[in-house]
């Protein structure tokens, strides 16, 4: 947590992410052989760490150089602008459509380019598509800012996933799948910054809309995270929690304060039921 807490506070005060990365490894070593420092006389302990640092940089090395190839071709050819603008001619006037479409030319192009590229390209080419249909500026960019952000971790390239998978000892693929079934949740919340445009502060809204909102994608959240990971026995959670979130999100308010209800119903009896089996074992 230090060292996760100095690249933060590092990059926050300006500095570069390759500095960043260097405090937090700096911090981890002070204060990994603060906790033990019988492990600095060890040197059956220094050949392991020098081994698998060894092993993981040269995987790393080869993720990052087929990734840079992959970002040359694209700046180079101009097919990320080209695609984004065959996009933003299919989905012509039609809200949801365009907004899929745009969530697919972020993921897309976030998993070849870096961040900001991806959104920049996306947010000039498709932006203006989607202020006609009445999104407000603000909603329209952390749309496409969430999605750059989240191709990082959905398959196939998932670099976040191929630099986490050596580090925690397992295949880069399943590690990317666990990591997108993690944050689905994320998947769902941009859309409800344009389906509840409340949920933005400091955009408008009066305080008694903001708060609706954030009830109702807070909701949302756990209902989808519930049906990422139901309990054994309780696979109906799956169809029943992503239908509850899907209409706290995308309906009108009064279809909206249905689904709250019928959702903390639903999570309430889910826990009274585990409960009485904890009680009854």
């Amino acid at each position: 947590m230090t060292a996760l807490a100095g690249i933060v506070v590092t990059m926050v005060g300006g500095s570069s992410p390759a500095y960043a990365g260097f405090v937090g490894v700096a911090l981890a070593f002070v204060f990994g052989f603060a906790v033990r420092p019988d492990l600095l006389t060890n040197g059956q302990a220094w050949l392991k760490f020098i081994r698998s640092v060894g092993l993981i940089s040269a995987q790393l090395v080869v993720i990052v150089g087929a990734v840079g190839i992959v970002i040359g071709v694209l700046n180079l050819t101009g097919v990320g602008l080209r695609f984004a603008s065959l996009l933003s001619g299919l989905a012509e006037d039609q809200m949801i459509l365009s907004l899929i479409l745009m969530a697919v030319a972020c993921l897309l192009l976030g998993m070849g380019m870096p961040t900001v590229p991806a959104y920049l390209i996306i947010v000039l080419v498709m932006g203006p598509s989607l202020q006609k249909l009445g999104v407000p500026i603000v909603h329209t960019h952390m749309f496409v800012l969430y999605f750059g952000v989240l191709s990082a971790i959905t398959p196939p390239v998932a670099l976040a996933a191929f630099a986490a998978a050596p580090i925690a000892g397992s295949s880069p693929m399943p590690t990317a799948l666990e990591a997108s079934r993690l944050a689905l949740p994320g998947f769902v919340i941009p859309f409800a910054f344009v389906y509840q445009p409340a949920l933005l502060l400091g955009t408008g809204f009066h305080w008694t809309e903001s708060l609706q909102a954030i009830l109702f994608v807070l909701l949302a959240t756990i209902l989808i995270s519930r049906a990422c990971y139901p309990r054994r026995g309780k696979s109906y959670m799956v169809p029943v929690g992503l239908g509850l979130a899907l209409a706290l999100i995308f309906f009108g308010p009064i279809v909206s304060w249905i689904a709250a209800i019928a959702g903390i119903g639903v999570m309430y009896f889910d826990r009274l039921d585990l409960t009485n089996n904890h009680q009854t074992t």
